[in-house]
């Protein structure tokens, strides 16, 4: 359905209309060119704004404010990754260190037993006639290797 106005001039059109809706269309023009102009009192005080425009200004600080926290709270998170990385970090260095300690130790038994098999390898086989224990009767032994 749509309202089509009798004649089509635009005096016509407006005359057809509530009284209330006349009188804002006959107002408008003067909104749109001065918005004080609906007002009285805001001639008087030009920092009176609207409720919806103090609304947004005080959305958009709380906005900036958690988009702040936001930020702080990636800050944080990224100190944390950072300090868990370099306790990983430090934590294989002692594990190698303590790797490479074992590594040495055994190295070091390695070539102790290899010059005591050597300087006792002659004597090896009468030890073992004489020795009573266990291995001396089976007749196997430890080599070292």
């Amino acid at each position: 359905m749509q309202l089509e106005p009798k004649n089509s001039s635009k005096q016509g059109a407006v005359s057809e209309l509530p009284d209330e809706v006349r009188s804002f269309v006959q107002v408008l023009p003067e909104l749109l060119i001065d918005p004080s102009a609906g007002s009285p009192g805001r001639a008087e005080n030009p920092y009176d704004v609207s409720l919806s425009l103090k609304l947004a200004f005080v959305l958009s600080l709380l906005a900036v404010f958690g988009e702040a926290l936001g930020l702080y709270a990636v800050k944080v998170a990224i100190d944390e990754e950072i300090q868990a990385n370099l306790e990983a970090q430090q934590a294989k260095r002692e594990q190698d260190s303590k790797f490479n300690d074992l590594q040495d130790q055994i190295t070091a038994l390695q070539e102790q037993l290899k010059k005591f098999s050597q300087n006792g390898q002659g004597n090896s086989m009468t030890s073992r006639r004489h020795h009573t224990g266990p291995s001396a009767q089976s007749g196997y032994s430890y080599s070292g290797k």
